[in-house]
């Protein structure tokens, strides 16, 4: 979940209204109608082009009377390399918050989305892949029986085509497929930060993370507590950074990830090893293990 604005989640919903395709998220409707929950649905466009919107005035007329609207947004974008939605999907994201003012949006798709469409939105969740019960799963998130834990693995913003045209610049000119300076790490040197960037995920529960003071040699340890209702995942997310260094590198770098259940009230204690080749840096084709001080960032 990018963000979101006192709606989520739908506790005290009892009908809405979902346009979009959802072949991506199977049994999302009928999830949401065994927790008695009224749902109307349709397409609002034609999937198979990018310009013919197609919201009738009985479609308008259902999403009113609804608590609120759900937009899924198909993986579908722009003709050419670009993160812009066609102009049908981008008509139906401006006109559903006019409708009702509870609109949440759901991008689907492996691509990167431009979010600008989805500025009046009270919520935008970004789902990249898919499964046999993937509409179960998320109706449980909308109503809040859990939290939403994933963390995105790119940056997104209003201006994305154009923050990827600088990335492919910077690869080009560090020489390398990916770059030394490339997405996130671009994103940390580079005066045009990303609405939500690398790493980027929000919950409804308030998870406080507290590195211990003393910390044994080799290992990263935390305290993860649970302040909210709501039974979670909390993805904790280690990176390494060293000032002062002889090779050009990035302000910090991605090592490891971990997945913790915590249920509400209560908390988790994870030690995480941090090995040598962590702290290394590929420079010339090959990874450099420089001496001095490294400092490490949890998030």
């Amino acid at each position: 979940m990018l963000f979101r604005s006192g709606v989520l989640p739908l506790t005290g919903v009892s009908s809405v209204a979902i346009v979009g395709n959802l072949a991506r998220l199977k049994g999302l409707k009928e999830s949401l109608e065994k927790m008695k929950i009224d749902v109307y649905q349709t397409y609002g466009y034609n999937p198979a082009t990018e310009d013919v919107a197609n919201l009738t005035e009985r479609d308008r007329n259902e999403i009113k009377k609804r608590n609120a609207v759900i937009y899924v947004v198909d993986e579908k974008r722009k003709v050419g390399k670009t993160t812009k939605l066609p102009a049908n999907r981008i008509v139906l994201a401006e006109e559903l918050p006019r409708l009702k003012k509870k609109a949440i949006a759901i991008a689907l798709g492996e691509r990167g989305v431009d979010v600008s469409p989805f500025g009046e939105y009270k919520g935008l969740f970004v789902l990249r892949g898919e499964g046999k019960r993937s509409g179960e799963a998320f109706a449980n998130i909308l109503r809040g029986k859990t939290s939403p834990s994933g963390r995105v693995s790119r940056s997104y913003s209003c201006d994305t085509d154009e923050r990827e045209r600088l990335r492919r610049r910077c690869s080009v000119a560090a020489g390398t497929k990916e770059g030394v300076f490339f997405g996130y790490k671009y994103d940390d040197l580079s005066n045009l930060k990303a609405e939500y960037p690398f790493g980027c995920g929000l919950g409804y529960t308030n998870v406080v993370i507290s590195p211990d003071t003393n910390q044994a040699s080799g290992y990263l340890s935390a305290t993860i507590y649970n302040k909210g209702g709501i039974p979670t995942y909390e993805v904790l997310q280690i990176y390494v950074g060293k000032k002062g260094s002889n090779i050009v590198r990035p302000v910090k770098e991605f090592v490891c990830s971990v997945k913790i259940p915590i249920k509400p009230k209560s908390g988790a204690r994870v030690k995480i090893p941090i090995f040598a080749e962590d702290l290394a840096v590929k420079s010339k084709g090959k990874y450099i293990l420089e001496n001095g001080l490294y400092y490490l960032f949890v998030c």
